[in-house]
């Protein structure tokens, strides 16, 4: 026949069990983070095979500080003289500066380009002009005079690639253009 089974619980028992899964449905309830150290997930690959993407990044890192150095060109659209800013502590200034030396020398000014890196000036005598930024001397001219040249100038040339964190002259790159 049949038997059954009868658990008995105190009431001491039942406010624990009861307490217990109320704790485990809250804890459920708020949202997971990720542990340093602890896979972050789990990708399928086209062929099917899984791929583990690895640890989840510390979620105490610092943030990224902002760039603490900038630099600008400005130019006078009169002349096409160009007039250049670096280390200066905020986008604003170095716009500033270099517009400040380009107005006390010429007329007709405005800020070109300027960047937390490198930037670069380049026109060419039909009137087409680039700019850009990037990291060093040679990569912010690359961008420039390919902006220059898409534009349609023939003998695109840089007239002005400060760095933001430029010394009085740099040596080294002085050395390289010659």
């Amino acid at each position: 026949m049949f038997r059954s089974v009868a658990l008995v619980f105190s009431k001491h028992a039942v406010r624990r069990s009861a307490l217990c899964l109320f704790a485990m449905g809250v804890i459920a309830a708020l949202p997971a983070s990720a542990q340093e150290g602890a896979t972050c997930g789990i990708a399928v690959t086209p062929d099917g095979a899984y791929r583990d993407l690895g640890p989840c990044p510390n979620q105490n890192t610092q943030r990224v500080q902002p760039p603490s150095k900038w630099a600008a060109v400005a130019i006078s659209k009169t002349n096409l003289r160009t007039f250049t800013a670096w280390q200066s502590p905020t986008k604003e200034a170095s716009e500033r500066t270099a517009l400040d030396l380009c107005l006390k020398n010429a007329k007709n000014c405005a800020v070109a380009v300027s960047g937390s890196q490198c930037v670069a000036f380049a026109y060419s005598s039909s009137g087409a002009y680039g700019y850009g930024p990037a990291d060093n001397y040679l990569g912010a001219d690359k961008v420039a005079l390919a902006q220059c040249a898409a534009h349609g100038g023939k003998n695109c040339a840089v007239h002005a690639d400060p760095c933001s964190d430029d010394g009085p002259i740099n040596q080294q790159y002085t050395a390289m253009a010659k």
